[in-house]
This record gives C-alpha cells, sequence and structure tokens, in this order.
C-alpha cells in the first residue's frame, strides 16, 4: 500500500505541473501573438524609412557621413546581444550565443558586448576571455524601444567619436511559430543594399541638405533597425517558450498515462496477494 501511496503522489505532482506548463504555453500564444501584431504595425514605417534613405543615397553618391565611413583609427567593435531575461524557452538563448562565441573568435579585433538579458549576462561574464560592456535585464515589453534607443544612441555617439570602428547586432529572427533564424547584422557604419537600391522607383523631394537630412536619418535608421530586431526577438522568445510548454505538457500527459498503468498493475498485483491470503487463510482453518 505505501507503494500505491507514493505513486498516487507522483501522479498528482505530475497532473498540477502539467496545469502550470497548459497555462504558461497559453499566456506565451497570447504575447506571441501580440508581438507579432507589434512588428506587423512597425513595418511600414521601417520600409518607409528604409526607402527614403536609400532614394537619398542613390541620388548622392559621394557622400561624407561617419555613419557611413569605416573608422581605421580604433580597432575595438560593439556587439549588440539580445536574450532574455527568463528561462524555459528550449535553445533560444544558448544557441545564439554559441554563435556568437564563434563570432567574437574570428575577428582580428577586441569585441565588447553590450546585453540584453540575463542569460546572455549569464553565459558570456563566467568566461574571462569575453568582455562586457553594459548589460541591460529585467527590462518590460513595453520599455524595450526606450531601452533599445538609450543602447544605440550610446553607440552612435562612440561611433562618430572613433572609439569604436563597428557596431554589431545579434538576434533571433522571427520567421513563424517553429521558425527562429540566428542573425548577426552589421549596424555600423550602416550599409546599403546595391541591389535594393536599384528596385527602387519611388521619387522624393528633400527641402533640407543633404548634410541635414543625413544627420536625422542615418541615427533614426539605426536605432530603427535596432528596435525592430527587438520586436523579433520577443515573438521569438514567447513562441519559444510556447513550443517548450507545449512539449512539456505531452510529456506530462505522456508520464500520467505510464504512472496510471503502473499504478493499476501495482493494485491489481496487491489486490491478487491479499484474495491469495485469504483463501490461504481460509484452507488452514
Amino acid at each position: 500500500m505505501a507503494n500505491l501511496k507514493n505513486i498516487k503522489l507522483r501522479m498528482t505532482s505530475v497532473q498540477n505541473t502539467m496545469h502550470i506548463t497548459k497555462a504558461m504555453k497559453m499566456v506565451a500564444a497570447a504575447k506571441m501573438r501580440h508581438a507579432e501584431e507589434r512588428i506587423k504595425n512597425a513595418k511600414p514605417y521601417s520600409e518607409r524609412l528604409h526607402k527614403v534613405l536609400l532614394q537619398v543615397l542613390q541620388n548622392n553618391t559621394n557622400v561624407n557621413n561617419p555613419f557611413l565611413q569605416n573608422n581605421s583609427k580604433s580597432k575595438k567593435a560593439i556587439l549588440i546581444l539580445y536574450t532574455t531575461d527568463r528561462g524555459l524557452c528550449g535553445g533560444l538563448n544558448n544557441n545564439l550565443c554559441r554563435i556568437v562565441e564563434k563570432f567574437i573568435q574570428e575577428q582580428d579585433k577586441q569585441i565588447e558586448l553590450l546585453i540584453f538579458g540575463k542569460k546572455g549576462k549569464e553565459f558570456f561574464q563566467s568566461k574571462k576571455e569575453y568582455t562586457v560592456y553594459k548589460t541591460v535585464t529585467d527590462v518590460k515589453d513595453k520599455d524595450v524601444q526606450a531601452k533599445i534607443r538609450v543602447a544605440i544612441e550610446t553607440c552612435l555617439d562612440l561611433y562618430e567619436k572613433e572609439e569604436i570602428d563597428a557596431v554589431y547586432l545579434a538576434s533571433n529572427s522571427f520567421k513563424n511559430v517553429i521558425t527562429h533564424e540566428q542573425r548577426i547584422d552589421t549596424l555600423l557604419p550602416i550599409q546599403v543594399d546595391e541591389k535594393t537600391k536599384e528596385q527602387e522607383s519611388e521619387v522624393f523631394l528633400f527641402e533640407q541638405s543633404l548634410e541635414e537630412l543625413l544627420s536625422k536619418l542615418l541615427p533614426e535608421y539605426a536605432v530603427n533597425f535596432a528596435g525592430t530586431a527587438g520586436l523579433s526577438q520577443m515573438a521569438c522568445e514567447h513562441a519559444a517558450r510556447m513550443t517548450a510548454m507545449d512539449s512539456a505538457t505531452n510529456n506530462a500527459m505522456d508520464m500520467l498515462d505510464r504512472l496510471s498503468l503502473y499504478y493499476n498493475r501495482e493494485r491489481q498485483s496487491a489486490i491478487t496477494t491479499e484474495l491469495t491470503e485469504i483463501v490461504s487463510g481460509a484452507e488452514s482453518v
């Protein structure tokens, strides 16, 4: 009977865990849908900003702006890494951190890390060969864009002063619920895709001078690029957590089925033993 009681307690524990994972899956699904909606709402502005910048650069091939030129005075760069504050989202953080680790090892310059999220901080702070410039943790979803803007403006200032020669951005790019792409993009110097330039057909007329336009457009483009990547990272986090909790729920159900079968076998065995003892006692009387 003691064994049956232990099995029953184990079954209750698994059931409670399954209720928690189901709830977490539903919460993650709701947050993922909200994150997808934010990406959708941000897309028109990003596309328009991109088109305007391409039009300006297409009509002015000899542009002299620090954010478009390589800094030769410095051999140091900053890599902005997006990770999560919370776990239970599969290998989302570790996969990206390993790619970043390999990327840093392949570079011939000093790279300092500006990390968003506790998981990236925990991964790199324990390794002495990597330098962490700054960490940003415990950021709520509604405050992500503001925190990203502050970080990018800091990097823009360092780049303009020629204290660094590049800024990279590492994040997970949201494709769909199952597919996430690990990316490392060059944020500074800002690079223009020539193929994209040739495909642009809209014509914009500007009243401001070229210098004034670029002084506003280029920093805003960098902030917007990083902010859009941040929204995509959030969607990846919630999608990965939803998938992980769904898998955990299914595993709990399978475990509960096995425990139920084992419980019934043990219970039947106990009943058989009791019947045997009763029959043996009756025969001996």
